[in-house]
C-alpha cells in the first residue's frame, strides 16, 4: 500500500492504575515511521491527572518520532512542577512505565488478553502491586507538592494526588484470589487487624464508585470513556477466616463477634455458591429433561442472582441456573426467561466455527475450572442448538474437544443444558474433588444485555465463584 495508517488504542481510564509507556511509544513511533506511516488516530480515553505527559507526548512524537523521548519528558515535568518538583514527578512515572512494560510481562493477567488492547475489566494486574508500593508512589506526589513553587505548579501537583485516590481505592478494595490460602488469626489483636481491614476494603469500594462522578465537572480530573471492572470491596477469604475465629473463639460473643455481625448484616454478605447434585440418571435422559421441573432436575436448587456484568444492576430477564454431575460430566441447565421472544437472535456459526454468524446470538456461556488462574475454557450455546468451546486465545493447531447439548424455545423462555465433560476442565476424577470455580452467562437479544452470575463477566478470573459437587 502507497498510504498506510495507524489505529492505536491508547487507553487510559478504563484502567485502575496509571496505564504510561512512553519508551514504547517511542520505539512504536519511531517504527511506524521506517514503515512509512504517514497517518494517525488513537482512542484516547485519557485519565489526564493519573497519565500525566502520555497524550502530549504522543502529540509531539507524532510530528517528529526521532526526537529525543527523556528530553521530552524533562520539558513536560519542569514546566508542570518546577525544577525542583521535576525528579519527584520523573520518578514516580518511571515507576508505572516499569510496571506496565516490564513487569506486567511475567502476570498471570498478561499472556491470557486476546485482543489488540488490554483488557478493561480484569483487573487482576492489581494483585501484582503491594501496598508499600502503593503508598511510596503517594509519597512521590507529595514530595511533588513540597517542592513546587509558583501556585501553577502546586495546583498541578494537587491534580496528581486528587487523581491517585482513584488508584488508591481500586487497590484496596480488589479482593485477593480465591487460591491464597488465609490463615485464621490466632488471637483476638490479629483478628481485630483483619477486621479493620475487610471494612477498609468495603469502604474504598464505595469511595470508589464515587470519584469518578466527582471528576466529571473538571476536564483535567474526569474520566472519558466508560469506568471498568466493578468492585463491591467484599473480602470473602478474609471473612471466612474471621468467621472461624469467631465459632473456635466467641461461641457466646465477643469483640470480634460483635464488629463483624453487625458488619455481614450491613453488607448483606453471603457465601457465593452453587451446588452441583450427584445424579444417577442416564446422560440420555438429562439431556431429553428440558423441563427443570420434573425429571433428574427435580431437587437441584437453582441459582438465580444474575446481574448486568461488572455491576450489580438488575437485568431485563431472569436467568436460573441448575446442576447435576456424574463421573463423567458435569451437566449445566440453564432456564433463560424472555417475555418477548420476537427479539431473541439465533443461528449459524461464524466460518471460523468459534462465533455467530450474526455477530452476536442470545446464547449462554459457561467457564468451568479448578483453577481460573490457570488458562480454563469457554462452552458456548444458543437456543438454535449450537456450540462450540474454545480458549480464550485460540492457537494455530487447536482441536475442539467433543462435549453435548441440547436446547429448547418455548412460549416465555428458552431452555438449554450443556454436558460438560470433566476431562476437557482438567478434573480426572470428580469423586476426588470438592468443588469447582464457574461463571455462567448470558447474552440477551443478541448484544442488548450481557448477564452474568453474581455479574460476572466472561474469561474475568474475577468473575468465577465455587460450585460445590455435592455427594
Amino acid at each position: 500500500a502507497e498510504n498506510i495508517g495507524w489505529y492505536d488504542y491508547m487507553y487510559g481510564a478504563a484502567y485502575s492504575l496509571p496505564r504510561v509507556y512512553f519508551n514504547q511509544m517511542d520505539e512504536n513511533y519511531k517504527f511506524a515511521k521506517d514503515q512509512g506511516i504517514i497517518g494517525h488516530v488513537a482512542e484516547l480515553y485519557p485519565n489526564f491527572a493519573g497519565e500525566g505527559p502520555k497524550a502530549w507526548l504522543a502529540s509531539k512524537l507524532q510530528w517528529d518520532p526521532d526526537q529525543d523521548v527523556d528530553a521530552l519528558l524533562d520539558d513536560w515535568y519542569v514546566s508542570a512542577v518546577g525544577e525542583d518538583a521535576a525528579p519527584y514527578l520523573r520518578e514516580y512515572f518511571e515507576f508505572w512505565e516499569e510496571f506496565w512494560t516490564v513487569r506486567i510481562l511475567d502476570f498471570n493477567w498478561f499472556p491470557s488478553l486476546p485482543r489488540v488492547y488490554l483488557d478493561f475489566n480484569n483487573l487482576t494486574y492489581l494483585r501484582e502491586l503491594t501496598r508499600e508500593e502503593l503508598y511510596s508512589q503517594q509519597y512521590l506526589l507529595y514530595a511533588v507538592l513540597e517542592n513546587a513553587k509558583t501556585d501553577p505548579q502546586k495546583t498541578r501537583a494537587e491534580y496528581f494526588i486528587e487523581g491517585f485516590e482513584y488508584y488508591e481505592t481500586s487497590f484496596l478494595s480488589f479482593p485477593i484470589s480465591n487460591e491464597v490460602t488465609v490463615e485464621i488469626p490466632l488471637n483476638e489483636e490479629d483478628a481485630l487487624k483483619m477486621m479493620d481491614r475487610v471494612k477498609e476494603s468495603y469502604t474504598m469500594a464505595k469511595r470508589r464508585l464515587e470519584i469518578p462522578d466527582e471528576f466529571v465537572p473538571d476536564p483535567i480530573l474526569k474520566h472519558y470513556g466508560a469506568n471498568r471492572g466493578f468492585l463491591d470491596g467484599i473480602q470473602p477469604k478474609y471473612i471466612e477466616a474471621l468467621e472461624a475465629y469467631v465459632a473456635e473463639n466467641e461461641p457466646d460473643g465477643g469483640t470480634v463477634s460483635e464488629q463483624l455481625n453487625p458488619f455481614l448484616s450491613e453488607i448483606g454478605y453471603k457465601v457465593i455458591q452453587a451446588n452441583a447434585y450427584r445424579t444417577e440418571a442416564s446422560k440420555e435422559e438429562i439431556m431429553e429433561s428440558l423441563d427443570f421441573s420434573q425429571g433428574p432436575w427435580e431437587s437441584a436448587v437453582a441459582v438465580d442472582k444474575f446481574y448486568i456484568i461488572n455491576s450489580k444492576v438488575e437485568p431485563p430477564a431472569e436467568t436460573k441456573v441448575r446442576l447435576l454431575w456424574d463421573d463423567d460430566y458435569i451437566y449445566i441447565g440453564y432456564e433463560n426467561f424472555d417475555d418477548d421472544l420476537s427479539k431473541m437472535i439465533s443461528g449459524a456459526l461464524a466460518g471460523s466455527g468459534f462465533w455467530w454468524a450474526s455477530g452476536q446470538d442470545d446464547s449462554n456461556e459457561t467457564y468451568i475450572t479448578i483453577n481460573p488462574d490457570d488458562p480454563f475454557l469457554g462452552f458456548f450455546s444458543n437456543p438454535e442448538g449450537n456450540k462450540f468451546v474454545r480458549p480464550r486465545t485460540i492457537p494455530a493447531d487447536y482441536v475442539e474437544g467433543e462435549w453435548d447439548y441440547s436446547a429448547s424455545i418455548g412460549d416465555d423462555r428458552w431452555s438449554a443444558i450443556q454436558a460438560i465433560p470433566f476431562n476437557l476442565i482438567g478434573v480426572d476424577d470428580p469423586n476426588e474433588i470438592a468443588s469447582l470455580q464457574a461463571i455462567f452467562f448470558r447474552s440477551y437479544h443478541g448484544a442488548s444485555a450481557y448477564i452474568g452470575w453474581e455479574g460476572g463477566a466472561p474469561w474475568n478470573p474475577a468473575g468465577f465463584n465455587t460450585v460445590n459437587l455435592v455427594k
